[in-house]
C-alpha cells in the first residue's frame, strides 16, 4: 500500500537568514515577578564575566523550566518576600546560563518575528553580542 502525498510531505520549513545583531529590534528580555523594569534580572556585562571566571556555566535552558526556577528563586528569598535576594539569584543564574552559551555556542537560529523582535533565543543573543559576534541566524516565525 503506497502513502499519499499528504503523508510523505516534508514538514515546511521556516525562512531562515543571516541578520546583523543590532537589525533585530525589540529585544524580550526576562523578567521578575515584581512590578517595576522588567530588565531588573538583567545580568550586566561584569555578571557575565564573573559567571565565566568562576565557572558558574548553566546548561539549563529558560525555556520549559521558568516555573521550577521562579520556585527555586523564590526558596532562596524567603517565598520572594527578600526582592533583593530573588534578584540576586535570578541575576546570578541568567549570567551562568548566558556564561554557558558564550563557550558553547547554540547553534539553532533564534527565533524572530516578521516585525524582527526575538520569540525564542533571548539568552543566545545576549551570548552572540558577549562574544563580539555581529550577525546570527535567525529563523522567521
Amino acid at each position: 500500500m503506497s502513502e499519499s502525498p499528504e503523508q510523505t510531505a516534508a514538514p515546511e520549513q521556516k525562512p531562515k537568514k543571516v541578520m546583523k545583531i543590532a537589525d533585530i529590534g525589540g529585544r524580550m528580555r526576562y523578567g521578575n515577578p515584581f512590578p517595576g523594569d522588567v530588565r531588573i534580572t538583567h545580568p550586566t556585562s561584569a555578571d557575565i564575566q564573573k559567571a565565566i571566571d568562576d565557572g558558574h556555566l548553566i546548561d539549563l535552558p529558560f525555556s520549559g523550566n521558568q516555573e521550577a526556577l521562579f520556585h527555586q528563586w523564590c526558596a532562596a528569598s524567603n517565598g520572594g518576600q527578600n526582592r533583593a535576594k530573588f534578584v540576586e539569584e535570578a541575576t546570578r543564574w541568567h549570567a551562568g546560563r548566558i556564561a554557558y552559551l558564550v563557550k558553547n555556542i547554540d547553534p539553532r537560529p533564534l527565533g524572530i518575528r516578521p516585525d524582527n523582535t526575538i520569540h525564542d533565543g533571548q539568552h543566545r543573543i545576549i551570548a552572540a553580542e558577549f562574544r563580539g559576534d555581529t550577525e546570527v541566524e535567525v529563523e522567521i516565525a
